[in-house]
């Protein structure tokens, strides 16, 4: 099954920056590009040992219409960072501090994965927490660039936040994902 979901990734490539690969299943695919890229260059910027975990945890960051704008998911089987990013006219330096905080997230997923420790209902909390501290400790050191952006996006880790991932019934999320890619 790994090689049926890699060939499908390939179809949609759209290039490699550092080697991450990227993907997009929505049209735009050349801006999502080039605001990875940038995302991508921001983090190396501001916190190298983050961006190291991003390139050694993660072969592809892929946007896809299935996931909410502003969401994130780790698919371990495929070292693979998926986001959901609606391209709009222009990007805001916003998006490009809340995507690097995403992707930081969900390449922290990778790690502890690669450490051995699987994502289960008896330990999400202490990983997510874990998560939203690396994903915090990188907005502290981007807020000596872009304070007041930086700063609206560092937050407490909260339980809450994931009551649907683990409230809803997966036949629920499923017909959820089904949704969004049928509006595009």
């Amino acid at each position: 099954m790994k090689w049926l979901l890699e060939s499908l990734l390939k179809t949609v490539q759209i290039g490699s920056y550092d080697s991450i690969n990227i993907a997009c299943f929505k049209s735009d695919n050349r801006e999502f590009f080039h605001f990875i890229t940038r995302v991508l260059t921001f983090v190396e910027e501001v916190d190298l040992k983050r961006y190291q975990r991003i390139t050694q945890e993660l072969d592809w960051i892929v946007n896809q219409q299935a996931l909410a704008r502003y969401s994130g998911k780790y698919s371990s089987s495929l070292r693979m960072c998926s986001v959901g990013y609606d391209i709009t006219d222009e990007t805001s330096n916003d998006d490009v501090i809340y995507y690097a905080s995403l992707v930081i997230h969900e390449a922290t997923h990778g790690y502890i994965y690669r450490k051995g420790i699987k994502y289960s209902e008896e330990n999400w909390e202490r990983i997510e927490r874990l998560c939203v501290a690396e994903q915090n400790r990188f907005l502290k050191k981007a807020k000596t660039m872009f304070p007041e952006i930086a700063e609206k996006y560092i937050s407490e880790f909260n339980p809450k936040s994931w009551k649907y991932y683990w409230s809803t019934p997966s036949w629920k999320k499923l017909l959820h994902q089904l949704s969004r890619i049928l509006r595009g």
